[in-house]
């Protein structure tokens, strides 16, 4: 659908690189030569042709140009991602710069090179906390349209530094400043900062005046509300008429009941055992068990929580609900790890830096202390025994072989979780996916009544009675997808 969008150009945003290169280039090339990538290196791609394509498809720059009273006017479009992405990446074949050096130089050059481009906007995401920043540090930069945060920045006519009351009055809530936010460089220049929330749900509209010398003098908005009410694009409207009637035959069917509530919010899933987490993990454990051949070896389940978008209400269940409560459809894979690996994995989950690599867990149980540092906060892994004569769980051998059940994101290494790639024994990949696991355990196993039975155990104050709580903070908002940044850019040129 982003090609029937009239785009003048767009950035990458982090969840654009999670399914790695092979995943990237087609999406670049579906969409076509609009993008941006300032403060992305491609050197790091080994085929040279591929690494020129991609330097092609998003270079570091574009130029656009368009008539003003006093002639032609042209404008520079830059493009940045936070540096934050590379940790996503198992494989290095694209190196994330320091934004502000990145753009700095860009402008630099650019400036040199061609010295009638005096406007520079740079679409970003990366935050915006750190839009703020750049936006102060970079010189010669004009105009930011951010992303990344979700930021919900609204205009006010009579206070121009106060967020107004968006035309969703619900969302008074998230309004976290004005729209666009002014930020004043050291040298007075005024750099503008536009964000517009999430999901489509609000066109962001900013007309920006310059003056002679191409700098920001002042500007007006108009955020819109989307809302059902509007005509709708009839080409728009004629592509999405080949699927809409079977997608929502398909997302309407009945696949199975739940007698609890799936409990998969932000504030759950994400640092804490939950019950859709166990689902989801009993789910991938009992797939293979039924479905795929005997191990010789333990067997254990694990899902990142990131992977886990939201809740479902009791009673019947549809396919939508599935589909909206796990929307990134991955492969199985079984990874054959020592014990010392499978501790390095959970040790890892514990990072509080990182936002939605907390692992929920199946066929272990685990502790968890967060006063101590990180790297020190397993206190003690079981795992289930799968060859014993009676089921029992026993403690995590360092030197024993384990296969750990886990989806592709992880197997390769995204998230941090290196470890995993880089100290397999093997690994099979399967080619169940993951939507499909969790409907035919739905189907198989309603009414479900899935529920907290203690396998992940966190501590945060003293052990007092063996009492212990399941929070160690609250989860930062994840861009799931985190979308690609994009701007329309009208300009109005003062004699």
């Amino acid at each position: 659908m982003i090609k029937h969008m009239p785009y003048t150009a767009l950035t990458l945003g982090d969840a654009e690189f999670t399914d790695g290169i092979d995943g990237l280039v087609p999406f670049l090339h579906a969409i076509g030569e609009i993008f941006v990538c300032t403060n992305i290196n491609f050197s790091g791609v080994a085929n040279v042709t591929l690494q020129e394509e991609l330097r092609r498809l998003c270079p570091r720059h574009r130029i656009v140009s368009y008539d003003s009273l006093l002639g032609p006017r042209h404008v520079c479009l830059l493009g940045y991602t936070t540096p934050l992405t590379q940790k996503l990446m198992f494989d290095k074949w694209a190196h994330f710069e320091n934004e502000e050096e990145a753009l700095t130089r860009e402008i630099k050059q650019l400036r040199a090179a061609r010295p009638e481009v005096k406007i520079f906007v740079a679409l970003g995401h990366s935050g915006y906390e750190r839009d703020k920043q750049i936006a102060h540090r970079v010189p010669s930069l004009d105009v930011i349209i951010g992303g990344h945060s979700h930021t919900l920045l609204w205009p006010n006519i009579r206070n121009r530094q106060v967020a107004g009351v968006p035309d969703d009055p619900h969302d008074q809530q998230f309004a976290k400043d004005v729209y666009p936010t002014t930020v004043i460089q050291p040298s007075g220049r005024v750099v503008l900062i536009a964000q517009m929330y999430k999901h489509g749900k609000y066109l962001g509209v900013l007309n920006v005046t310059f003056n002679v010398d191409d700098e920001v003098t002042d500007f007006y908005t108009g955020p819109v509300l989307l809302t059902d009410e509007m005509p709708a694009d009839a080409e728009t409207e004629k592509s999405l008429d080949k699927y809409r009637q079977e997608m929502r035959r398909r997302q309407q069917q009945v696949i199975g009941s739940t007698r609890v509530e799936l409990v998969g919010s932000d504030n759950e899933c994400t640092n804490a055992e939950c019950n859709l987490g166990n689902l989801m993990t009993d789910a991938m454990l009992w797939h293979v068990r039924h479905y795929g051949t005997r191990m010789s070896h333990t067997l254990a389940a694990v899902i990142n929580s990131g992977a886990i978008w939201r809740g479902i209400k009791p009673g019947k269940l549809k396919m939508a609900d599935i589909t909206a409560s796990l929307p990134y459809p991955d492969t199985l894979n079984i990874v054959k790890v020592r014990g010392s690996t499978v501790r390095k994995m959970l040790e890892h989950s514990l990072d509080e830096t990182r936002v939605g690599i907390f692992l929920q867990i199946s066929g272990m149980r685990v502790r968890y202390n967060m006063t101590k540092p990180l790297g020190e906060r397993v206190v003690s892994v079981r795992i289930l025994c799968q060859d014993c004569a009676s089921p029992e769980y026993k403690p995590l051998n360092d030197t024993a072989i384990y296969h750990i059940a886990m989806f592709t994101y992880l197997a390769v290494g995204n998230d941090g979780f290196t470890m995993l790639k880089q100290e397999m024994l093997s690994s099979q990949q399967r080619h169940d996916v993951s939507l499909d696991i969790v409907l035919t355990y739905v189907r198989r196993f309603s009414p479900l009544h899935p529920y907290l039975d203690g396998r992940i155990e966190i501590v945060r104050a003293p052990v007092v009675n063996n009492t212990a709580t399941s929070l160690y903070g609250k989860r930062k908002m994840w861009v799931a997808a985190a979308a690609a940044g994009a701007v329309v850019l009208s300009a109005m040129l003062l004699a």
